[in-house]
């Protein structure tokens, strides 16, 4: 299970950093963080 979130989280990184620059994506990560929490 836990293999499978990292999965798909990789894969979203991926299509993030593929899309904008480094800050957008930093700020994406954190959004993502703490909607999950």
């Amino acid at each position: 299970m836990l293999n499978l979130f990292k999965g798909i989280f990789n894969l979203m990184l991926d299509i993030l950093s593929f899309r904008y620059d480094k800050s957008a994506l930093i700020y994406a990560i954190k959004d993502y963080l703490n909607d999950a929490r």
